[in-house]
């Protein structure tokens, strides 16, 4: 009688805990950003915490109704993708030394690349306020304004 509740118990425990195991998709996930009743989730997509260089494979995959989807794929521009927002259709990503901005009416399209100091190695977060884009970048205690209207695009320091 142990033995037979025992074996079910066991198998109650595996099925209850398979689904937080289940998703091989999500590779080092860094960010979550509401987008169309889902959640955009970034992923560094690489085999390690530390990765090399040559081992960064980011991508964005997109979360509604229980099913993830590739949005950005590895094979594109994405090596380490954290912050993002979307700004008049356009989908901004921090990722490393750069900032890349998506055509949402395209994904397509080549990107969009926004470069700032030399020295900026690790762009980390990224927020909207009205007409303003604020972008940190962690490695040299800088913060960046971009002032992001549909006819200028002007960027300063701010700290």
């Amino acid at each position: 009688m142990f033995v037979k509740r025992f074996k079910y118990i066991l198998l109650l425990l595996l099925l209850i805990s398979m689904p937080a195991f289940a998703n091989t998709q999500i590779r080092y996930n860094e960010s979550l950003l509401p987008y169309k009743g889902g959640i955009l989730i970034s992923n560094f997509g690489s085999d390690s915490l530390h990765p090399k260089e040559g081992e960064l494979k980011g991508y964005i995959l997109y979360y509604k109704n229980g099913k993830l989807s590739e949005f950005i794929p590895a094979k594109g521009n994405l090596k380490a993708p954290t912050a993002m927002t979307v700004y008049h259709k356009k989908l901004f990503v921090c990722d490393r030394d750069k900032l890349w901005v998506y055509n949402l009416k395209n994904l397509n399209e080549t990107p969009q690349k926004i470069l700032f100091a030399a020295d900026d190695k690790i762009l980390n977060d990224i927020v909207l306020s009205k007409d303003e884009l604020y972008v940190t970048a962690t490695d040299t205690n800088r913060i960046y304004r971009i002032n992001y209207n549909l006819k200028n695009q002007k960027e300063e320091v701010i700290k």
